[in-house]
């Protein structure tokens, strides 16, 4: 959990939500991309399949239970394993926080994502990390729609 006077405290300098990608790549660099886009949909089915053994779920349960742990649908959670779209940064906040992965474990998953690994110089991420181990979902996403000011909760 993070308090108003640590986010007043600090100054943010990386912005993942602005459009500073260039859409003017290699061939090598594509298929770099795409290796981690491949991993990263690996690296996230390797975690539901050890939550689907520890609690003895079905993979439609799986998918079930993520609405709740995750507040995020499980047919996003599909489409990302299938490669049909890229997990969003605020996807990986939740899905960490909602199988209560480690510290090292996230930072694998955003390793593996787009827009890279995980800052403190970055307000979502900064709440994430405060969050991280602790927090409740629900908890977590009242705090990132405060002070983020974008909605995140499932709709």
């Amino acid at each position: 959990m993070v308090t108003e006077q640590e986010i007043k405290n600090r100054v943010f300098t990386v912005d993942f939500q602005s459009p500073e990608h260039s859409f003017l790549v290699t061939d090598s660099q594509m298929r770099g991309f795409n290796e981690n886009r491949r991993k990263l949909a690996a690296k996230i089915n390797e975690y539901l399949l050890i939550f689907e053994k520890e609690h003895n779920y079905s993979r439609n349960r799986t998918y079930e239970e993520l609405i709740d742990l995750c507040q995020q649908s499980g047919d996003t959670f599909k489409k990302i394993i299938s490669g049909r779209i890229r997990a969003t940064r605020t996807v990986l906040y939740k899905f960490c926080i909602g199988l209560k992965l480690t510290l090292p474990q996230a930072e694998e998953l955003f390793m593996l994502s787009e827009d890279g690994e995980l800052t403190e110089n970055n307000i979502g991420d900064f709440i994430f990390l405060h969050a991280l181990g602790k927090d409740s979902i629900y908890s977590f996403i009242d705090e990132y729609e405060k002070y983020v000011h974008k909605k995140i909760s499932l709709r």
